[in-house]
């Protein structure tokens, strides 16, 4: 092994510890959801980096980026009782993106257990049925958002007809 692997090992092992400190922030009785936060906030930046190694070194894609879209939790989970419907409406997200490696997110689709996309288009239109389009998921190189537009439109808000 050389001394890049054994980098990219630590990285990797790092990634490990801070999950379990993640994990040690959630089960102690008196814990801050900011320290929650925290520990979660340094795993994420300790798989980030393990990606940035990875992909550097060896030009393979993080295991993690593949999961797909979780299931949902099905816990309990308490909802405050409904109160009409008075407050029903739409949120339109508007992306400006470059898709910088077309034939990476081609992969990425194929690599998820899709069949092997026509195009570009058709690639996007398969990770969004996928997980919903979250493009912060995706390796970094493949598509780089320029910008996003939202726009939020409660039925409340609107003039009547």
């Amino acid at each position: 092994m050389t001394d890049e692997d054994d980098d990219l090992i630590a990285l990797a092992a790092e990634v490990g510890a801070r999950l379990v400190e993640h994990a040690r922030a959630c089960t102690e009785a008196e814990v801050s959801p900011a320290e929650v936060a925290s520990a979660g906030d340094a795993a994420v930046a300790a798989v980030l980096a393990f990606e940035r190694q990875l992909d550097a070194q060896t030009g393979w894609s993080n295991p993690l980026r593949h999961l797909g879209a979780l299931p949902s939790y099905d816990g309990p989970v308490e909802h405050p009782p409904a109160t009409g419907l008075a407050n029903l409406g739409k949120v339109v997200a508007t992306y400006r993106l470059a898709v910088v490696d077309e034939t990476g997110v081609r992969h990425l689709v194929e690599g998820r257990g899709g069949d092997a996309p026509a195009d570009v288009a058709t690639s996007l239109r398969a990770l969004i049925g996928q997980d919903g389009w979250d493009p912060a998921r995706y390796p970094s190189g493949l598509i780089e958002v320029l910008g996003i537009e939202v726009d939020v439109t409660l039925d409340g808000d609107r003039p009547p007809a």
